[in-house]
Order: structure tokens, then sequence, then C-alpha cells
């Protein structure tokens, strides 16, 4: 069929954007740095890679990193030659290594948005419980949140850093809640995890309107959204028989970086286009991924 050069060149360009505009899409998906916790053998080690899984790096040892949205700091929790765990911190290119805490058994840090406070829990001196604890990213300015004998785990501050998501220990039970950043303000997400068990790692989606998070409704854990005023609208992101564990959202939300057995795996925030990023052997395992620029 004849077609007018004027019309063929405007079908063209017509497709030439379509394509530019598929481009940013694929890239946010695949942009950043990935900080996660490697077992290999008997010890645990901190690393990183691209979000494609590639650019793999050993950091040393150490447990349970975070990594700043922006991604240029890392903190994660290390063992003393005592064995206790202290917090530590470092550029994300790997200078300025300090040490933040001087205090037992403080683990479980995320650091806020802007990279300049970390939330962490600290075990209470009578070994009955937990409570929650922020401190400046330089090491100084140590307040405790949390107050009573509670037991808390999991905090994780909202993209403004005025609230803080956690689990709390109820009646034998872990429920989500969150509080504002000095503690007060406690609000029961109770219908997020109704029905639900083994709840683990909450976190608000950088628009602050959902909480991601995993727990076991069955044979194994799967990952949910549900909304972050009330726990409700709680939807499932994975399938009843595929295991979803430890979610982190990407820098602008537009993916989730989770565990899957003993490796690492990325999709949609809806779901979709699940890929795998890590493939270790039956003596190695990789877990606890965090996500920055």
């Amino acid at each position: 069929m004849f077609r007018h050069p004027r019309v063929q060149l405007a079908v063209l360009a017509l497709a030439a954007c379509v394509a530019l505009l598929a481009v940013p899409a694929a890239s946010a998906i695949s942009s950043g740095t990935i900080v996660f916790r490697a077992h290999r053998g008997t010890a645990s080690f901190i690393y990183t890679m691209n979000a494609d899984g590639g650019d793999l790096k050993q950091w040393g040892p150490g447990v349970q990193p975070t990594i700043s949205r922006n991604g240029k700091t890392i903190v994660y929790a290390k063992a003393s030659e005592e064995g206790q765990l202290d917090l530590w911190a470092r550029n994300a290119d790997g200078r300025d290594l300090r040490q933040l805490t001087h205090d037992p058994s403080s683990t479980s840090p995320s650091l806020a948005p802007n990279g300049q406070k970390v939330v962490f829990i600290r075990a209470r001196p009578d070994g009955d419980g937990a409570n929650i604890f922020t401190i400046d990213i330089d090491g100084t300015n140590e307040r405790k949140v949390t107050q009573g004998a509670g037991n808390y785990y999991s905090p994780s501050f909202s993209a403004d850093g005025k609230r803080i998501v956690f689990l709390a220990q109820i009646d034998g039970k872990r429920e989500i809640e969150t509080m504002d950043s000095g503690g007060g303000d406690v609000v029961e997400l109770a219908a997020a995890s109704t029905g639900l068990r083994e709840v683990e790692k909450p976190s608000y989606s950088p628009d602050g309107k959902q909480i991601l998070f995993s727990a076991s409704s069955g044979k194994a854990a799967r990952i949910f959204l549900c909304d972050a005023k009330d726990g409700g609208g709680r939807v499932s992101l994975t399938k009843p028989d595929e295991e979803g564990a430890e979610p982190a959202f990407s820098p602008p939300g537009t993916a989730i970086v989770f565990r899957r057995g003993a490796n690492l795996f990325r999709m949609n925030t809806d779901g979709s286009a699940v890929r795998q990023l890590t493939d270790v052997g039956a003596s190695s395992a990789n877990a606890d991924p965090s996500w920055g620029e």
C-alpha cells in the first residue's frame, strides 16, 4: 500500500518516541545498588551488587546491612571480639569506616532516607525484650524511642523521616505498628497481620502510602502490601506456593528486592516480572537486602 513520505516519517517518529518512553521504566528497575548479607560457610559478610545482579563486591564481615536511599551510606551490625553486636557505618565507596554504637546487642539498623539518622534495636540489660533507639549517622545524639517492657523488632523510617514502622510483640504475636519519630502517636495496623503468622520486615513505600512486609499464611512466607494509615487493603504480591521474604523497595518505588530460598530476586511492585539476581550453592545463602540509588 502506498504511503506519502511525510506519513512514513511521522510513523517512524512516533515509533521512536514510544521506544524512548520505554527506556526509563526499564532503567528505573535495573538501576541502583543492593546491599545484602551473604552467609558463606560459617561466616557472614556484607556484599553489594548492581540492581541487575552484576558488579558483586565483598565489604567484609557483618550482618543486617541497610543502605541510604541516595546510595551514599551503608550501616550494618558487626560482632566485637567479645561477640557483642554494634553498629558500624561507612561510605558506599568504602571510605570512612566508623563505629556508631558502643553498647552490646545493637541490631536491626535502618537508615532514614536522607542518610542522616539510624533507627535500630537494642536488647534490654535484663535480657527481657528490646527497645527502639535512634542515633545520628556520626554516632551522636543517641535516643531511646520506646519505653516500658514491650518487645520490638524491625524498625524503619518513612520517606519523610517523620514516622517509624515496626513490629510489636503482643500476646505472643508480632503486629505491625507505626509511631512518630519521637515515640508518640502509636497506631496499631492490626488489619495488616490478621490471619497471618511470622510477620517480618515492615517498611514504608517511598510515597508513604503503603507498608511492605512478609508473613506466613500457609506453607511459605509471602510478600504483602497494606495501607499505611490503618493496615487495610492488604494485597499479596507473591503466590501462596512461592516463597517471598525480607522485601525492600527500590528508591523510586517501582520494584522490590526480596529473598526466596538462599537467593535474592526482584520484581515489579505489582508482583510481575520476577527475576533472579543471585545463584548460590547449598553451603551459601544471601539475605537481608536493602536497595539504594
